[in-house]
């Protein structure tokens, strides 16, 4: 056995002929004598969620509150957002590596600790790179990669994936399969596609492959650049009449600015 359930917490419907309500106190109290880790069960409800993680509680089983919810997706995602509203957020970062520390896997995991996440990191790529430039850039196999993420999920909790450096079309859909199976609740997705000095990073299939991944982003950070080749435009850097701005030239659709 693995957990114990313990309930109810509130009254509740679906069970008439249930004890007497626990509540939050009556749960800590059990929990605290309890040899096993325990999910709170019976008339949980959304305010509940965060007191009964403080109160001991591994895990709860909502069953009402979501089938008489009109939206239980939205209903569901409430609920995860309160359990998790103390908890430190599990930042699994999804790039390459960088040596010398400035960007890539480096650069996330000081970002996520600095901004009080645990950070967890999935490489995709290795370079050899300093301040001065990129030397050589190693990619293991895409099963390599798949073989990573699902080590980190079947045992970490994950409440955000950054997703940076995909080096090719197979590791990009690598990713896409995995995000598809595991369906974490953020994701942010920066799509690295052309450096600073304008060239560009990903053949046309590995690009085709990013345009997909748009779909299954929750929030996508493109330099101009890149934002210029997602929308279909040509983009074209340099100086224009204007000192700071910096135009594309779309192939269709609006001007791009």
């Amino acid at each position: 056995m693995d957990y114990l359930g313990v309930g109810v917490i509130r009254p509740t419907r679906t069970k008439p002929d249930h004890p007497a309500p626990l509540g939050i106190d009556g749960f800590a109290a059990f929990v605290a004598r309890s040899p096993l880790p325990c999910v709170a069960i019976g008339g949980v409800d959304l305010e509940d969620a965060a007191a009964l993680r403080e109160a001991g509680a591994s895990g709860i089983a909502v069953v009402s509150a979501l089938c008489a919810a009109e939206d239980p997706r939205a209903a569901a995602a409430a609920f995860r957002r309160h359990w998790f509203a103390r908890a430190v957020p599990h930042v699994l970062s999804i790039a390459g590596s960088d040596p010398s520390g400035g960007a890539g896997i480096q650069a996330d995991l000081k970002a996520i600790a600095a901004n009080g996440g645990y950070g967890m990191a999935a490489l995709t790529a290795l370079t050899a790179q300093n301040t001065q430039g990129v030397r050589a850039v190693h990619v293991p196999p895409a099963e390599f990669l798949r073989a990573q993420l699902d080590a980190v999920a079947d045992d970490i909790r994950i409440d955000a994936v950054k997703i940076g450096m995909l080096a090719d079309g197979e590791v990009i859909r690598t990713v896409a399969a995995w995000l598809r199976t595991t369906q974490p609740p953020i994701v942010v997705l920066d799509p690295v596609m052309i450096a600073t000095s304008g060239d560009r990073l990903l053949d046309p299939d590995a690009e085709r492959e990013l345009r997909g991944l748009l779909s299954l982003a929750t929030v996508v950070t493109p330099n101009l650049a890149e934002l210029a080749v997602l929308a279909g435009a040509r983009w074209r850097a340099g100086r224009t009449r204007s000192p700071r701005r910096r135009s594309c030239r779309p192939i269709r659709g609006p001007r791009c600015w």
